[in-house]
């Protein structure tokens, strides 16, 4: 403290303070610089990998629709069963089947169905007959054990009367190994979310069919719609863990892939740079402050020695001869 009292002190300060102020000025505008082009540059990877993705559930949606339609040429086939089972194979699917509005029914493979079986009365059915193009249902558990189940159905028409309805049921394994897969970091992920909220695929398995809602409150449906409409990050937190969220939809679908990227690891590039920043203004301030308190001490040296002889003077032991 002796030291601010002396004026070399005080000018000590004052310049290391404004070094402090210019240093730190500094260094908040590099990290605001590099961190909103980071922003823009995460935004702009993360979509495109969304977009990647989604391009290819995109494409695998609309084969297994155009399969199914292709399936109408075996609809009068006496031997459509056969036909059903050619389809079956070459489209990976669990069963192919035809509905028929006269009740009747032809599977890919023998079905254990009871004697009253009416296809005109299952929902997919129902819903393909009231629809103009292909559908896609939301996703269930087979309960033959093929675990999480799809069924693309269309309806085949004769004039303004539905004739039939070509449907397929396909397993979402290939869906759900897809997404997993999916790291862009160490601790980030991918998960695929239907339009009611309900999850399709997640590296936990466990949480098929469950609200998003169970992973944060802010996942809503309408809030992840919301999200898939911009082409931002969303910061959310996830399971306790601080998360940037990038949302796409599945064209064709009403499906919304989900990308959660944890922010600590998209973001350590940023983190990294303000720690060398402020290591760097640290050894920079300790360095000048030395070196500016040398030459203080040797310019101001003399106005040292005329304050102490000025001391001895007023003391009355000065030596006025002295010069």
């Amino acid at each position: 403290m002796a030291l601010m009292k002396t004026l070399r002190g005080q000018i000590l300060l004052i310049c290391v303070a404004f070094l402090v102020a210019g240093l730190a000025a500094l260094a908040a505008a590099n990290y605001l610089a590099v961190r909103s082009q980071a922003y823009a540059s995460l935004e702009s990877q993360s979509r495109a990998l969304a977009l990647s993705h989604t391009d290819a559930l995109r494409d695998w949606v609309r084969s297994k629709a155009l399969i199914v339609q292709a399936s109408a040429a075996a609809l009068d086939d006496p031997d459509a069963a056969r036909a059903l089972n050619l389809l079956q194979k070459a489209g990976s699917f669990h069963t192919t089947y035809f509905g028929y509005a006269d009740k009747r029914t032809v599977f890919s493979e023998p079905q254990n169905l009871p004697p009253d079986y009416d296809p005109t009365a299952r929902p997919w059915y129902q819903q393909a007959a009231g629809a103009q193009t292909p559908i896609l249902t939301a996703p269930y558990l087979d309960a033959g054990g093929a675990g999480l189940v799809v069924t693309f159905a269309t309806a085949a028409r004769q004039g303004s009367d539905v004739k039939a309805v070509l449907a397929g049921d396909v397993s979402l394994s290939a869906v759900v190994g897809n997404v997993a897969s999916i790291k862009p970091t160490p601790s980030s992920y991918a998960f695929l979310v239907g339009g009611d909220g309900n999850i399709i695929a997640h590296p936990d398995v466990k949480l098929a069919l469950k609200p998003a809602t169970e992973l944060s409150s802010q996942l809503s449906a309408a809030a992840l719609a919301q999200m898939a409409r911009s082409t931002g990050l969303s910061a959310v937190d996830l399971n306790g863990r601080a998360m940037l969220l990038a949302v796409a939809p599945v064209e064709g679908t009403s499906w919304m892939l989900a990308i959660a990227l944890d922010k600590g690891e998209a973001l350590a590039a940023i983190t990294t740079m303000l720690q060398v920043s402020i290591g760097t203004g640290i050894v920079v301030l300790l360095v000048a402050g030395v070196a500016l308190a040398a030459l203080l001490a040797r310019r101001l040296r003399r106005l040292t020695q005329v304050r102490d002889a000025m001391r001895d003077i007023g003391s009355g032991e000065g030596d006025l001869a002295r010069r």
